[in-house]
């Protein structure tokens, strides 16, 4: 068994048939190779190969579903029991020398820290450097399936489809709304007809007169490069294909860009 270190992305090979996986964690992989797990495809066929040809019989049916489905205060099968004190001894003896309790040493201040630290996964300049690793691997091995510009309009048109066929509408910023009542009133947004929507893309305002199309945002639009870099992609996609004027209106601090069609 092997892992690689793709700069916070690890790998493993399956040792049946030498499936690479990715992990999000080390200790996911020391913890897989340790118990010599199998890949997911490799588990199931292990599975059904051992299930294959077993008999299950309408009373083995009828005591597994009485006995799982409550198995709380007196169905449970350990109610009023308790271990023996050979089997108390045997757990402690498996426990000596291994660290317990105070002994502990993620209960540390130092690697708490640590382990906080390497274990914030859900923050999102991390996340998106790990699919991007993940990616260009898959670029590399030549396993990467891309949608292409058109494949993923439809998509985007589809789920719009979708969430008005089931009456549920994108979010909106009332402040934004307030705003371009204020400044047209021609603007077409959340509260004043709906927001207009075009290839699968929701503006937060629009006027159709002018053909121009309003964007309100947020701080999380300027959260890292990758969000920038992905407003700034769909803002050029809606400019080529509508033919519009774009104008952009930051809430922090009410600055405005106006990008115009050339």
């Amino acid at each position: 068994m092997i892992y690689i270190d793709v700069n916070e992305v690890y790998q493993r090979k399956c040792s049946f048939c030498d499936n690479v996986m990715i992990y999000k964690h080390r200790r996911s992989v020391w913890k897989a190779n340790k118990k010599q797990s199998r890949c997911p495809q490799c588990n199931k066929d292990h599975m059904s190969k051992k299930l294959k040809g077993r008999i299950f019989t309408k009373e083995w049916k009828e005591k597994m579903s009485k006995n799982h489905w409550n198995v709380k205060g007196k169905n449970n099968p350990f109610y009023k029991k308790s271990h023996s004190k050979k089997t108390k001894d045997q757990i402690s003896n498996s426990r000596t020398g291994k660290a317990c309790g105070e002994s502990n040493s993620s209960k540390r201040l130092d690697v708490r820290e640590k382990l906080s630290k390497n274990s914030a996964f859900n923050d999102l300049k991390r996340r998106h450097l790990i699919i991007e690793k993940c990616i260009k691997t898959k670029i590399k091995n030549g396993t990467l399936n891309v949608h292409t510009e058109e494949s993923r309009k439809k998509l985007r048109e589809k789920r719009l489809e979708q969430m008005k066929r089931s009456g549920i509408f994108p979010s909106y910023n009332i402040k934004a709304c307030e705003y371009f009542s204020k400044l047209n009133e021609n603007i077409r947004h959340a509260l004043n007809g709906g927001e207009f929507s075009y290839i699968g893309y929701s503006a937060d305002g629009y006027d159709p007169k002018t053909n121009t199309w309003y964007e309100w945002d947020e701080e999380r639009h300027y959260r890292n490069k990758f969000s920038i870099q992905k407003d700034k992609q769909r803002m050029n996609q809606i400019i080529d294909n509508l033919k519009c004027n774009f104008i952009r209106i930051r809430q922090k601090d009410m600055t405005v860009k106006e990008y115009c069609y050339e």
